[in-house]
């Protein structure tokens, strides 16, 4: 009774670590945008008690500015940090394709289609690689990632979709516990221990700005996998006036995804989760 008493003990604590850990992910990265941060600087040169700072602050915000519009900067890191596109030549038969959900807005009406945006080449390649024999099934992992809305669970819209590009439903799985990547790569290693007691082999398909994270939490989670990046955001390098000396509005955009993931990349390596 006692170590029945103590193990709940020790799942609600974990669970509560969780709950934590999400809603403190979620604050700091709205926190910690490029605007965010370039409005919170224009702000405090308006402070009295910051008058003397008034003129510096002010050519902070002019510097951030040209910098977080630079399409050329913004694309270079963006290309540091995305992983290399694997040719699908080169990939050896697994039996299993990992999709993490992050490309369906569940939230609009009327709920009888499937709403994708950026990031469906997660769920697509997949399905090209299903359709080359490069995969056997496909599992997609997600859940409901927003904090203080109940919304249907993205990985049963993921399997609708899937089942209108004509994948049998025999060869879908799905998870729908996750709210993020730690718990995309905890829930799915429980779900692989069980129906494949074994070991099984399996590709890794998530957007190419996301693969870092991704990638250390399911080696974390002690899963075997191909990585297998989708989505690259980036486009090839230019020395032209253009990218070089214009101010680009999509160049926030992507600076927005590199803070994201490199809050979010540094969060769980102090987590243990990487």
């Amino acid at each position: 009774m006692l170590y029945q008493w103590a193990c709940l003990v020790e799942g609600t604590l974990a669970q509560n670590t969780l709950n934590m850990f999400f809603i403190l992910s979620k604050t700091l990265y709205y926190l910690l945008m490029p605007l965010n941060i370039t409005l919170l600087v224009l702000g405090l040169s308006f402070l009295p008690q910051l008058k003397k700072f008034k003129r510096r602050l002010r050519m902070v915000v002019v510097v951030l500015v040209l910098v977080f519009s630079n399409d050329f900067l913004a694309n270079e890191l963006l290309r540091w940090w995305e992983p290399e596109p694997v040719p699908v030549n080169t990939l050896p038969e697994h039996e299993l394709a990992i999709v993490l959900g992050g490309f369906i807005n569940t939230e609009l009406t009327p709920r009888d289609r499937v709403y994708t945006h950026s990031g469906a080449d997660r769920l697509l390649h997949a399905v090209f690689l299903y359709k080359q024999g490069k995969v056997k099934k496909i599992l997609v992992s997600g859940g409901n990632a927003k904090m203080f809305i109940d919304i249907p669970k993205e990985a049963l819209a993921a399997r609708e979709l899937l089942l209108t590009l004509g994948v049998p439903a025999q060869d879908i799985l799905v998870e729908t516990a996750s709210r993020n990547t730690y718990e995309n790569a905890v829930f799915t290693k429980d779900m692989l221990a069980e129906l494949y007691p074994q070991g099984v082999k399996c590709v890794l398909l998530t957007s190419a700005f996301h693969m870092r994270r991704s990638a250390g939490c399911f080696k974390n989670a002690g899963i075997e996998f191909t990585a297998f990046a989708t989505d690259f955001r980036t486009a090839p390098r230019s020395f032209s006036p253009d990218p070089l000396l214009i101010p680009k509005e999509d160049a926030w955009g992507k600076w927005r995804l590199l803070f994201k993931e490199w809050l979010g990349y540094t969060s769980y390596r102090v987590a243990g989760y990487i």
